[in-house]
């Protein structure tokens, strides 16, 4: 690998490590549980789906996956299907 590629990938590991223990990411997901549509599960995938497009048109696609996989699989928790929102 060269340099910019373990940066880019331990920047990326570091950035999920300190969301997770600051508990950031509890915070977060409370805070757009709130705010989505949890009684219609399409139309919350589809907002899901949207926000994951906006920000990987901005920063790399690995860095996106490794700060937004927890929050999907946390409100995947939250709605009871992880797994299905996981996917």
């Amino acid at each position: 690998f060269n340099w910019h590629t373990l940066f880019l990938l331990g920047g990326g590991n570091v950035l999920g490590k300190a969301v997770t223990s600051s508990k950031l990411l509890d915070y977060l997901a409370n805070v757009i549980f709130a705010a989505l549509p949890t009684d219609n599960f399409p139309l919350l995938l589809a907002e899901i789906l949207t926000l994951v497009l906006v920000m990987s048109s901005f920063i790399s696609h690995t860095v996106a996956a490794l700060i937004l996989m927890p929050l999907v699989v946390q409100l995947g928790v939250q709605l009871g299907a992880p797994t299905a929102l996981t996917v």
